[in-house]
């Protein structure tokens, strides 16, 4: 309940109290309809979505407040009215609840004017609305907002949206007339990068550097420390691109991306030892016809190589342990990124220990007479701390057994953040979640924390249909059931993690069928079961004969060890040549008949990836 109608229920009960102190029920005289707004309002249209009633009795204060809440609440997810408050007048003994609206208006007309490049029908789409649809004037504020954000993001970036509302207040309808300006179609014709340490970007200049990179040994300048770049370097960093004479409609100009890029900017040099350097806001000039120059002004300062390493408020470990985490060595390129990693891994050094709420922040002292820097690590230690208890929120299909043997952690354990690390990536592996987070709270427990994983489920299974046409399959269609997170045991077959898949594939040279599930924890163990039956005919081999294939494969995979997966396997198929051509050779007509293949199979498999689908490290 807001605070505005919070207000509202009191005042409203503290004017009944003062009516009839000491009562034992409210009843309500009368109701009225308040029209804020000058548009015809029927009053039924309001007591629609309202349930109290002129004589109604309540029994109490609770009920009273809880009618009216709900009577508002009503009123506005309507979406029909603006505005909506109620109160009470009392005249005497009598009270009268007042439900005082603005209605909104019923849409009528939707005109665009202006718009001639983007076009009305797509003016249209983007705003939202359609006849009948009831609007205010915030409404058609916020979606006139979308369609001007819409045209900024769509080469337009000078585009400007006005509307005007016009009513009809004898019969509550409007108008809208809603104005696009698009303005001028602007692209980006060049980008330059004005500082002190950018090669010759001459053609004669970037042809001999490229025959320069062919020989061992050359390459660039600078005895390994980057002093000097090429512009398509940081034009690789920044998301605003240029347009090409063969690609003009490639190239839009993005003014929300200038801060983006001078940040991306400023981290390239940073990781180049480059740790001074200041980028300005580009320089945008107009070189007519609606192109644009954009120049980038960079200031780099001094490269600097790393001097001395040390660590400040690191106790419960000695240094020498702390830096065979850094991997960082004197004289070597001061890189930003570097340095933020070696951070990252002391950290990672401490919560893998078991101590949690760890931070470690680099501080960076630079000398320009020497160009090193001198990099101290204030750590700050957290406490050591086991995990109390386990919690997975979010999962309203998915059984909790099948997400928790899935975690590399376990109440009672020692705090183990690659353990939590790990077991939030096999949530995330597993398909079943748009998004998968973790958080720690303190428990009631001495030196312990609960761990709670919230998960958002997305729609796992899929159909797909299609048709084709190739020389070898000539006409071909297929129609796919699939789904990611099946159980054969319950119904709705949802939630127990099995897949699922039936394939059937029809055409004029080839007709086949397949049917594969997998049971990823078979009787309970990590071990995944996998059944596989197909049945194939084939008539694109050959025009002399027919190939039926009838088969099936059973499998067991098994973790070998974190990363490293054993899979055996046993396939056992028919294959069936039929329709054999009398005028075909003697060898095809030989094989006319029945045969039966048997075989085992025996695979290992290696995976660190952390992610599948978006892996940040792992091979």
């Amino acid at each position: 309940m807001n605070k505005t109608r919070r207000i509202l229920i009191n005042s409203l009960i503290a004017s009944l109290l003062l009516a009839a102190p000491g009562f034992a029920a409210i009843t309500i005289d009368a109701i009225r309809i308040e029209n804020m707004d000058k548009a015809a309002l029927d009053d039924s249209f309001v007591r629609a979505y309202t349930s109290l009633r002129a004589g109604r009795e309540l029994e109490s204060e609770a009920d009273l407040n809880e009618a009216v809440a709900q009577d508002v609440d009503n009123l506005r997810k309507s979406e029909r009215f603006s505005y909506v408050r109620a109160f009470v007048e009392q005249d005497g003994e009598q009270l009268t609840l007042v439900y005082s609206v603005a209605p909104r208006l019923r849409l009528r007309q939707i005109e665009v004017v202006g718009a001639e490049k983007i076009g009305n029908r797509k003016i249209k789409t983007e705003l939202g609305l359609e006849l009948g649809d009831y609007v205010d004037e915030a409404l058609v504020g916020e979606k006139s907002r979308k369609v001007e954000t819409y045209c900024r993001k769509n080469k337009y970036p000078a585009a400007t949206v006005t509307w005007d509302l016009t009513p009809d207040e004898q019969t509550g309808a409007a108008d809208l007339q809603v104005t696009v300006n698009e303005g001028s179609k602007l692209r980006v014709k060049r980008i330059r990068f004005e500082g002190d340490r950018f090669m010759d970007n001459s053609r004669s200049a970037r042809t001999g550097r490229f025959f320069k990179r062919l020989v061992p040994g050359l390459g660039r300048p600078g005895g390994g420390l980057a002093e000097q770049f090429e512009v398509r370097e940081l034009n690789n960093e920044i998301s605003q691109k240029k347009t090409w004479w063969i690609t003009s409609w490639f190239g839009v100009y993005h003014p929300e991306l200038t801060d983006l890029d001078r940040a991306a900017i400023r981290d390239f040099y940073l990781n180049h030892g480059f740790l001074d350097v200041q980028v300005d806001e580009p320089e945008v000039r107009d070189l007519g016809g609606g192109s644009l120059e954009l120049v980038y002004r960079i200031r780099e300062g001094d490269a600097y190589r790393l001097g001395t390493v040390d660590f400040d408020g690191a106790t419960l470990f000695e240094s020498s342990e702390l830096e065979k985490q850094l991997h960082l060595s004197t004289d070597q390129v001061a890189s930003r990124a570097a340095i933020d990693g070696a951070a990252s891994s002391v950290n990672r050094f401490y919560g893998n220990r078991g101590y949690i709420r760890n931070y470690v922040q680099p501080v960076i002292q630079t000398d320009s007479v020497t160009h090193t820097a001198d990099v101290r690590f204030s750590v700050h230690e957290g406490e050591l701390a086991y995990i109390n208890e386990i919690t997975i929120r979010g999962n309203e299909k998915t059984r909790d057994e099948v997400l928790r043997r899935e975690l590399a952690v376990y109440p009672g354990e020692l705090f183990h953040q690659q353990k939590v690390e790990t077991s939030e990536n096999r949530l995330k592996n597993l398909n079943y979640f748009e998004t998968v987070s973790r958080s720690y709270v303190p428990s009631a427990v001495t030196n312990a924390y609960d761990l709670s994983f919230k998960v958002k489920e997305k729609t796992m299974g899929s159909f797909m249909i299609g048709a084709g046409f190739s020389s070898v399959d000539s006409l071909v269609g297929f129609a796919e059931v699939s789904h990611g997170n099946f159980d054969i045991k319950r119904w709705p077959p949802v939630g127990d993690g099995q897949k699922m898949k039936v394939r059937v594939q029809l055409g004029a040279e080839r007709n086949d069928l397949e049917v594969s599930f997998v049971e990823p924890w078979f009787l309970d163990r990590k071990l995944a079961l996998g059944v596989d039956l197909y049945s194939r005919t084939a008539d694109y081999y050959s025009d002399d004969y027919t190939l039926t294939t009838l088969g099936g494969r059973v499998s067991l995979s098994k973790p070998l060890s974190p990363f490293t997966r054993g899979t055996l396997s046993y396939s056992l198929e028919r294959f069936e040549v039929t329709g054999v051509d009398t005028n075909a050779p003697t060898e095809i007509q030989a094989e006319e008949g029945s045969r039966t293949k048997s075989t085992v199979g025996l695979s290992i498999s290696r995976d660190t990836r952390d992610q599948y689908f978006i892996p940040t490290r792992g091979n």
